[in-house]
């Protein structure tokens, strides 16, 4: 069963050929790892996927592994605009770098969604 939720991508790392291992901040589920299968060849599923980048996330619970599968990111189109402006770049990574080394993994803070 698959759930939409508001999310940030702080970083991709690529695995083997296609797919990809997304680190994302959610506004429900908090701090989480996905695997996104070909990822890398989707276009449709996956329209812009880069770090750093928000949008509406489709994920799933995997049985028995700690990884949730991204089944789709719809991109908000005002995000794609953000690689023309090199100070606004800087500060976005900056500020996914803050989310993976100080929010806890799986614990949703309530306001810091809306901060970042």
């Amino acid at each position: 069963m698959s759930a939409a939720d508001d999310a940030v991508v702080t970083s991709v790392v690529a695995y083997g050929d296609s797919d990809v291992v997304v680190r994302l901040f959610t506004r429900e589920r908090g701090r989480v790892g996905a695997f996104a299968r070909k990822a890398r060849e989707s276009r449709k599923r996956f329209p812009g996927l880069s770090a750093p980048s928000r949008g509406r996330a489709r994920l799933r619970q995997r049985h028995g592994a700690d990884l949730l599968v991204l089944d789709e990111l719809d991109v908000d189109p005002d995000i794609l605009g953000l690689g023309a402006d090199l100070r606004a770049l800087g500060h976005a990574s900056s500020v996914c770098e803050l989310v993976e080394r100080m929010m806890p993994e799986h614990e949703p803070p309530p306001a810091a969604f809306g901060l970042v």
